[in-house]
């Protein structure tokens, strides 16, 4: 056989593995980079529920001079529950014929075949995230069906993101914008004072294409936020009609609309009183449903308008604490299942851990490029969308 031995165990695979593996920082999965991460090699089942720390804000105690420091009132430590809902694996093929042909070509083919897999399930991964921030945002900006930056040198979508996160209370600092390859074109196209290093001071957009830091946000784009039907993959109501139901107070997340008719669904963007929430209920008739914290802005009285807008495509923008991606290695039965050699490598950029699993059957061997994930919103009103 062409292909040797080692070949056919995953320790004289590992450097292809390795090597395959580079793809992933490289792929448009800019979302992975913009949330919490809490990767892990521990393994998981399916719908089990992790537990992932969450750190409170502090609060400022006064300096007073005195024989002894004052006394610290120490911080509880919270934590989210977040379910493992994905269990996914990309299987690679060979048989032994399938080998001999290919001859010296088998280690290049392998090679691809590896990228691929961590391309497939990384592009998973990225359209579960970015789906994640539009369904669990605080607020929307932008205009739904306009695609946002093409009016030249003005930074207003820049700086209507800045000030919803700022009014929400999100710090300053991992600040990011992750953009569809729709809006992204149009920054490069229209965006000209980011090409000028002068003005811009930096000449990465110009010479690389890197979208860079703009106005303390990390640009990062992502080939998972689409165009098309729907809200990136999502149903958008059918609503016409709706009103508030009596009043409601500030930061109110009930809303209770009455006459109209149609369907408000998770997700959908709702307009009242000039500001764009987002769902996080639905309703098919008059009655009420939820919008996210921080709740409305505004206080609402009774009759105003609750419009529903059109489909559209949704560019997110959150600080890092506002979202957890959550990655497990796969559960195995104890003792193992019939898999013949299993090794977990973990890329270094990322921090994902892969299992990877070999599988000798009759003249052929399979193997098996598997990862575990959930993902969840922490934080809403450190979470926004740019419509477009």
């Amino acid at each position: 056989m062409a292909a040797s031995a080692g070949n056919n165990t995953l320790t004289g695979l590992i450097p292809v593995i390795y090597e395959s593996m580079d793809v992933i920082p490289r792929e448009l999965v800019g979302s992975l980079a913009a949330v919490t991460m809490d990767p892990s090699a521990e393994m998981a089942g399916l719908n089990q529920t992790i537990r992932s720390h969450v750190v409170p804000q502090g609060s400022l105690v006064d300096i007073v001079p005195g024989v002894t420091n004052a006394s610290a009132s120490g911080q509880t430590i919270g934590y989210a529950d977040l379910t493992i809902s994905k269990a996914k694996t990309y299987q690679i093929l060979w048989s032994g014929e399938e080998q001999l042909l290919l001859k010296d070509q088998y280690q290049k083919v392998l090679a691809d075949q590896f990228r691929q897999a961590f391309r497939t399930l990384g592009n998973a991964m990225e359209a579960d995230v970015v789906n994640g921030i539009a369904l669990g945002a605080s607020r929307a900006t932008g205009t739904a069906g306009t695609t946002p930056f093409q009016v030249a040198t003005s930074m207003g979508d820049f700086a209507n993101a800045i000030k919803q996160l700022d009014d929400n209370g999100a710090p300053q600092t991992d600040r990011s914008i992750i953009l569809g390859t729709t809006a992204a074109a149009s920054i490069r196209a229209n965006q000209t004072i980011l090409l000028k290093a002068n003005e811009s001071g930096s000449t990465d957009l110009l010479r690389t294409g890197a979208l860079g830091t703009v106005e303390g946000f990390a640009m990062r784009t992502s080939g998972q936020i689409k165009t098309g039907q729907g809200q990136n993959g999502v149903a958008v109501g059918t609503a016409s009609g709706y009103v508030l139901n009596g009043a409601h107070a500030v930061g109110q997340t009930s809303i209770t609309v009455g006459t109209g008719t149609g369907t408000i669904l998770v997700g959908d963007v709702v307009t009242i009183d000039g500001f764009k929430y987002i769902a996080t209920s639905s309703i098919a008739a008059p009655g009420t449903f939820t919008i996210a914290a921080p709740g409305l802005q505004v206080a609402g009285v009774s009759s105003d308008v609750v419009a529903d807008n059109a489909t559209s495509i949704k560019n997110c923008f959150l600080q890092k604490a506002g979202f957890l991606l959550a990655t497990r290695v796969p559960a195995m039965p104890a003792g193992g299942d019939s898999g013949t050699d299993m090794t977990i490598v973990t890329d270094p950029v990322s921090g994902l851990s892969f299992q990877v699993v070999m599988y000798r059957q009759y003249r052929q061997i399979v193997i098996d490029v598997a990862i575990a994930w959930g993902v969840k919103v922490l934080r809403p009103e450190y979470c926004g969308v740019l419509l477009g």
